[in-house]
């Protein structure tokens, strides 16, 4: 009688055994499953970074371009303006001579 009392008694503790893993599993893949959501939201939120990044560097590549052309139409008007000084400095000269 004491063998089938010591085996029950090993049977409840491995019950106990199994359940208190049983709840560790479930807890360490609950775990797990929050944790890939968040490096899912983090490779969302990355993403999302990365595009915004783009678009400011489109940006300032834009600003660029369009510097360029304001300074090279600047540096064009100021050959012109000199054209037209001489121009009437020349028409200037021709009547005062006249």
């Amino acid at each position: 009688m004491n063998s089938i009392v010591g085996i029950s008694s090993t049977i409840r503790n491995i019950d106990e055994i199994s359940t208190t893993v049983a709840a560790a599993v479930e807890e360490q893949s609950a775990a797990t499953q929050q944790i890939s959501r968040n490096v899912q939201e983090v490779s969302t939120a990355t993403n999302e970074v990365n595009k915004n990044i783009n678009g400011v560097s489109d940006a300032a590549s834009r600003t660029g371009d369009a510097a360029n052309t304001v300074s090279r139409v600047s540096l064009d008007m100021a050959q012109e303006t000199l054209k037209l000084k001489e121009t009437v400095d020349s028409f200037l000269m021709a009547v005062k001579s006249a």
